[in-house]
């Protein structure tokens, strides 16, 4: 299953403030921690999609080999 492009795209900074006041560098700031903080959720919700991928590939991994186990103990 593909991970939602939302997750995959660019992190955009935003543009500087024209002036560039003291108080424009504060808000900027905030900007900046905001698109820092979305950017870790997406990060941690591809961790958790890899984490259920690899979960379920080896639950089918497992089910595949126990398969084999059991066809190979059929014909003793």
């Amino acid at each position: 299953m593909p991970l939602p492009a939302d997750w995959l795209a660019d992190c955009l900074v935003p543009p500087l403030p024209d002036p560039f006041t003291f108080g424009a560098s504060v808000d900027y700031n905030l900007q900046l921690l905001a698109v820092i903080k979305n950017c870790n959720v997406d990060k941690a919700n591809i961790r958790r999609a890899e984490e259920q991928r690899q979960h379920e590939f080896t639950d089918m991994a497992g089910q595949s080999s126990g398969r084999q186990r059991n066809r190979g103990t059929e014909h003793e």
